[in-house]
């Protein structure tokens, strides 16, 4: 539902798009693995096209949310990286304490 809001502001005005970096967080939250990243590649395109419409297309326009999407990609895999390492750590643990009882 948020997403179809975003998406109706960035369509009515050029400055909605500048929303999308941190719908790209939660899209990579919510949608877990490959589902994340191909929302993120859609946002961003919804998000060239509704700035090249309002504004006419531009080099800013295109990069800008290009460069939003590759950093927010970075940031999430570098967030999952030591949760995952976390969650292997807390399994490891808890086989341990069950082999020594």
């Amino acid at each position: 539902m948020l997403t179809v809001l975003w998406a109706v502001l960035t369509w009515l005005s050029p400055e909605g798009a500048y929303l999308v970096f941190p719908l790209f967080f939660l899209c990579l939250h919510v949608l877990p693995g490959r589902g994340g990243v191909a929302a993120i590649v859609l946002a961003t395109a919804f998000a060239i096209v509704a700035l090249g419409l309002h504004l006419g297309f531009s080099v800013g326009g295109v990069i800008g949310p290009l460069v939003g999407a590759g950093v927010a990609l970075l940031i999430g895999l570098a967030y999952r990286a030591p949760t995952r390492e976390a969650q292997e750590r807390e399994r490891l643990l808890a086989e341990l304490i069950r082999t020594r009882q």
